[in-house]
C-alpha cells in the first residue's frame, strides 16, 4: 500500500455525496455554504488504492446513498469529505488538523494506514472529533483510553492470535516468519509468535527485508536447518507478493499463511502458480448465509454491476455502523455519538453481530479463512 507511486496518484482532496467531484478547494467551499444543512463526514485515506485497487469508497458510497434514501439522519443528508493522505504521516496529520477545525465535520471515517492513524488519532481526541477506522489493525490505537476513536476491524493481536491458533490446528510444529519492518508487521508476528507458544508451534526463525540475493539465499538455507514445516507472512501486498514468489521458487509445497494484508482482489493475478495452497484470514466470505451480507452483495450488484470484495465491505458496514449511532443520539455531538457507539450491541453487521467494546474496538467480526486451490478461493468452513 505504500509504494512511491502512491505519491503522485490521485492527487486532488475530492468531496463526493451526489455524484459530484470537485478538487480540494470546492470541497473546502461546501462546508463553508450556510445553507448547507448536511451531515459531513470525512472520509481520509489512501486514495490511490482506493480508487484503483479496490471498492472501498463504492461501498462507502452505496452506504450513503441508501441512508439519504431512507431519510438521512434525522432529515439530514450524509455528505462525505474524500481526503487523500498519501499513506504519509505528515499529510495525515495536516489533514487532521484541518478536520478538526471544521465546525460542520459530524465524524471522521479513516485512516488506512496504521503509521497514519495512530498519531492523527490524538488530534482527533484531543479536539473531541469522533474518528472510526475500517482498515487501521495496530493494536495501539485502542490502548489510550480514548473516547473518540473507535475501530471496525480485527486488531493485529487479533489477526495473529487466530493464524497462530489455526497453524496448531493444522498440525505445524516449526514456522518461520517474514514480517516486514512496520508497526503492522511487527505487531502481527508478535502476536503470532505470542500464541503460537501455547499452541505447541515452535517459531524457528523470524526475518525482515532481504538485503540482497545472498541474504535472501542465507535465509532460506537457514530455513532449511530450522527443518521449518510452515510459514507465516506479516506483510501487505504488493510487497508481500514479491517475497512469496522468491519463497515458492526454493519451497514450492511449504504451507504458507497470511492476514488480511494479503486479502487483496488481485492476489491471485499477481502470484499465479504461486498463490496455490496459500490460506489467508479474510472477513468476506460471499458463500454466507448471513442476510445481511447477502443483500448487500445483491444491492452492491446492483448498482455497480460488479462483485464487492473485503473493502467494499468494511467501507459499507462502517458508514451503517456510524450512522445507527447517529441515530440513536439524542444530540448529533461527539459525546452523545461515542455514546450511542458504545453502547452497541448485538447489532447486525455485514462480518458478525457486532458489540462496541468500552476501548472503542469493534468485536464480534467473524475471521474467515480461505485457501487457494486451482487457481481460485475456496472458503474453509468455520468449526
Amino acid at each position: 500500500m505504500k509504494k512511491i507511486i502512491a505519491t503522485f496518484l490521485m492527487l486532488l482532496i475530492c468531496i463526493s455525496g451526489c455524484g459530484t467531484r470537485e478538487n480540494s478547494a470546492g470541497a473546502w467551499e461546501v462546508l463553508s455554504n450556510k445553507f448547507d444543512d448536511s451531515i459531513f463526514i470525512g472520509v481520509v485515506g489512501t486514495m490511490w488504492i482506493m480508487e484503483d485497487a479496490s471498492k472501498y469508497l463504492d461501498g462507502v458510497r452505496l452506504a450513503v446513498e441508501e441512508i439519504n434514501a431512507e431519510g438521512g439522519i434525522n432529515n439530514r443528508d450524509i455528505k462525505i469529505l474524500e481526503l487523500d493522505d498519501k499513506a504519509q504521516t505528515m499529510e495525515g496529520i495536516k489533514i487532521a488538523q484541518k478536520l478538526v477545525e471544521e465546525p460542520k465535520v459530524s465524524a471522521v471515517i479513516g485512516h488506512w494506514d496504521s503509521h497514519v492513524t495512530v498519531p492523527a488519532a490524538s488530534i482527533y481526541e484531543n479536539a473531541g472529533v469522533l474518528m472510526m477506522t475500517a482498515m487501521a489493525t495496530s493494536s495501539k490505537l485502542t490502548q489510550n483510553g480514548y473516547k473518540y476513536i473507535f475501530r471496525n476491524i480485527p486488531s493485529d493481536d487479533k489477526m495473529g492470535e487466530e493464524m497462530a491458533t489455526f497453524a496448531g490446528e493444522q498440525g505445524l510444529k516449526r514456522i518461520a516468519i517474514y514480517y516486514s519492518d512496520t508497526d503492522y508487521g511487527r505487531g502481527l508476528a508478535n502476536a503470532f509468535e505470542k500464541v503460537a507458544q501455547g499452541e505447541d508451534v515452535k517459531i524457528v526463525d523470524r526475518t525482515t527485508y532481504f538485503i540482497n540475493e545472498d541474504d535472501f539465499e542465507r535465509t532460506m538455507e537457514r530455513w532449511k536447518a530450522f527443518d521449518f514445516d510452515g510459514v507465516f507472512i506479516a506483510d501487505y501486498m504488493p510487497d508481500a507478493g514479491s517475497v512469496i514468489k522468491r519463497i515458492r521458487d526454493v519451497y514450492p509445497d511449504i504451507p504458507i499463511m497470511g492476514t488480511d494484508g494479503l486479502d487483496s482482489p488481485d492476489f491471485i493475478d499477481v502470484l499465479g502458480d504461486a498463490a496455490e495452497g496459500i490460506v489467508l484470514a479474510t472477513l468476506l466470505d460471499p458463500e454466507t448465509d448471513n442476510p445481511e451480507l447477502i443483500q448487500f452483495i445483491n444491492n452492491f450488484g446492483e448498482r455497480y454491476n460488479d462483485e464487492p470484495d473485503v473493502y467494499a465491505v468494511q467501507g459499507y458496514e462502517t458508514v451503517k455502523l456510524l450512522s445507527a449511532a447517529m441515530k440513536a443520539a439524542e444530540e448529533l455531538t461527539p459525546d452523545q455519538i461515542a455514546e450511542a457507539l458504545r453502547a452497541t450491541e448485538q447489532w447486525p453487521g455485514l462480518t458478525g453481530t457486532l458489540k462496541v467494546e468500552e476501548n472503542g474496538d469493534v468485536t464480534g467480526k467473524i475471521i474467515h479463512k480461505k485457501v487457494v486451490r486451482n487457481g481460485k478461493f475456496e472458503y474453509i468452513p468455520i468449526p
